[in-house]
């Protein structure tokens, strides 16, 4: 599919890819990878998140996002309940440690940023954000 790829689309999978490298790298000292950051990072922004909330956000499967939510769980980041609105679905919040943690993800999340964007003003970044985003809701709403 991707073979005689154009400079774009291999340039954007080859920092999406190192980025999750470094994240992972990062994440390690922690026992987590850049998966279970990307979770942490969605319930800092509103705590008490769906499950399937975080499925539609995380872009991959349930499957992977239960795993990293169960590895956070024994790492003690989380902790799930069931939704009292509706007791199919859990909700995941953020635990003591989980909140604890928000500095040094933060931390982590921006130093990922810096070095992803070194050399990149921030015009240019503005610019590339709202191409991405014109890219990404005609193309992927069509599916």
């Amino acid at each position: 599919m991707f073979l005689n790829d154009d400079t774009l689309f291999l340039s954007l999978r080859n920092i999406i890819r190192k980025m999750h490298r470094l994240g992972d790298r990062e994440m390690t000292r922690y026992g987590m990878s850049h998966a279970e950051m990307r979770l942490l990072l969605l319930l800092f922004e509103e705590d008490g998140r769906s499950q399937e909330y975080l499925v539609s956000k995380h872009a991959v499967d349930r499957t992977s996002v239960g795993r990293s939510l169960k590895r956070l769980e024994s790492l003690g980041f989380v902790t799930k309940a069931k939704n009292p609105e509706d007791g199919r679905a859990n909700l995941v919040f953020l635990t003591e440690r989980g909140r604890e943690s928000r500095e040094t993800v933060l931390t982590i999340k921006e130093d990922i940023e810096r070095k992803a964007t070194a050399g990149v003003t921030p015009e240019e970044l503005r610019l590339l954000s709202r191409l991405l985003q014109k890219m990404d809701g005609g193309f992927l709403d069509t599916l």
